[in-house]
């Protein structure tokens, strides 16, 4: 007779590789991509999208004489560009928690400003 502990032991030990395997994979247009490599894809676009957008703003910020306003909003969209170049997905994860925990105050009044915008405008 075995020992159901023992038993409930060899049972993880058989479920462990197919739960790590099913958290670092995902199905995207039916083949196989690890979560990781998908989330550092998207991390990739994001930052290029940004550079991108930040030279944008530049370039129309000279032509409508936005000037600093422009020159400080293409600043703070090349350094999220780069953060996210720098930063792999759980120091960026890390960092936000962080950044909510120390601005709780802020969010929670964000949430509620967001809701009554979302609810007036449902009854119209």
């Amino acid at each position: 007779m075995t020992n159901p502990d023992t038993k409930f032991r060899t049972n993880m030990q058989q479920v462990t590789p197919v739960e790590d395997y099913a958290l670092n994979s995902a199905s995207v247009g039916g083949s196989s991509v690890s979560a990781p490599a998908l989330a550092s894809q998207a991390r990739s676009k994001v930052s290029q999208q940004l550079h991108g957008l930040a030279q944008a703003v530049r370039e129309r910020g000279d032509q409508v004489q936005l000037g600093d306003l422009a020159t400080r909003t293409a600043g703070a969209l090349e350094r999220s560009g780069s953060y996210l170049q720098q930063k792999d997905v759980a120091a960026v994860r890390e960092d936000l928690t962080g950044l909510l925990r120390r601005h709780s105050d802020a969010l929670w009044l964000a949430g509620l400003g967001l809701g009554f915008l979302l609810l007036r405008g449902k009854r119209r």
